[in-house]
């Protein structure tokens, strides 16, 4: 996870977001930075869902991220990051962790846990895609 959070660079009013936080370790940053962009997907879907809670894997690099795929859908792909409902956990890795990648997979995880039925995938991707684009809104 070194150097991981200086890829997910915050501007302007993000950034301010994470100095509330107390963040003294890399590890404090990262989940400061994780929790601001998640408030902020929130916000950009206008979707709420309580509780919300879901885990993240970061991983060396895209190989690996392509294996984890793999292992769970027995599909292969090369995809930077993908997040995985059945799991409930957003993977992607660490040379790829740029804010919008993050927030896209992020939006993913608003999307799926606010409806009781999921969306149809592509419905699901326009909507991370919604949240990749407006984030910095």
């Amino acid at each position: 996870m070194p150097g991981t959070h200086k890829e997910l660079y915050l501007g302007g009013r993000l950034r301010s977001q994470v100095r509330q936080y107390k963040t003294d370790t890399v590890e404090q940053e990262v989940v400061a930075k994780i929790d601001v962009i998640t408030e902020k997907a929130m916000r950009v879907l206008d979707m709420y869902p309580r509780p919300l809670n879901y885990s993240i894997k970061i991983l060396p690099g895209r190989d690996e991220v392509a294996h984890a795929f793999k292992q769970i859908y027995n599909v292969n792909v090369d995809y930077i990051a993908f997040y995985s409902p059945r799991l409930n956990r957003v993977f992607y890795s660490s040379n790829n962790g740029r804010l919008r990648v993050t927030c896209h997979e992020i939006g993913h995880v608003v999307v799926e846990s606010y409806f009781k039925i999921s969306p149809p995938q592509r419905i699901h991707e326009v909507m991370a895609q919604y949240v990749e684009k407006h984030i910095n809104d």
